[in-house]
């Protein structure tokens, strides 16, 4: 991927290489869609005001599974032919940065946020695949996506918009407990729109930095 290519060509490479990352590890993309929505449902038609253990312990094992998520996609699509040698600490450590840092942009006006997501989606990626620090993933992120902000912002344009439409549920609805019409949806919604932004973000990665360029042709 180069910037001789469109804004819509290179938004259709990344989506492309994202689509080949799902399918070579399909099984496990429907395993963690699968247990994800039903826990959340479950959890959504079940809550209370008095019981916040449901919350915090599906925050746990999504924070687990998505672990596993990630780096299942990046062995089973080969995306670290040198291995893969990072571990649940640096996903952890980036998770927290990046959701925090992400969060805070959301609240001041909703567009900060996103823009943070789109020059920090190749994290993982430095971090996972690259072996780097979380500072000098998000550094290498932020350098690497400055050219390749609206094709990535294009590629993420549906998981963003379906992620939103599950979290409106949560703001619209006023009962603490969601009938399963209404949380089922909502967590297909959330669930599915993670299984994409995360493969969007390895193939932002692979497209923009490991696979079509060395990093000092992207930093150029």
């Amino acid at each position: 991927m180069t910037l001789d290519d469109t804004v819509g060509q290179r938004a259709a490479q990344i989506l492309d290489e994202a689509k080949r990352i799902l399918v070579a590890g399909w099984w496990v993309v429907l395993a963690y869609f699968l247990l994800m929505t039903a826990l959340g449902t479950a959890v959504d038609v079940n809550a209370s005001a008095e019981d916040i253990g449901g919350d915090f312990g599906l925050s746990v094992i999504g924070v687990i599974t998505g672990y596993l998520l990630i780096i299942k996609l990046i062995d089973m699509a080969e995306l670290a032919p040198l291995g893969r040698q990072a571990g649940f600490g640096t996903y952890f450590g980036m998770s927290i940065v990046i959701g925090l840092a992400t969060m805070v942009g959301v609240l001041l006006l909703i567009l900060p946020g996103l823009y943070l997501s789109i020059r920090w989606s190749a994290a993982y990626g430095f971090a996972l695949i690259s072996n780097e620090k979380t500072l000098d993933a998000l550094g290498n992120s932020w350098r690497a996506t400055e050219e390749h902000v609206w094709p990535i912002a294009l590629a993420l344009l549906l998981p963003t918009l379906g992620f939103a439409a599950g979290l409106a549920v949560y703001f619209t609805d006023e009962a603490l407990i969601l009938p399963l019409t209404v949380a089922l949806p909502a967590n297909v919604l959330i669930y599915g729109s993670t299984v994409a932004s995360t493969a969007i973000g390895l193939a932002v990665f692979t497209c923009i930095v490991n696979r079509n360029a060395g990093i000092s042709d992207v930093f150029e």
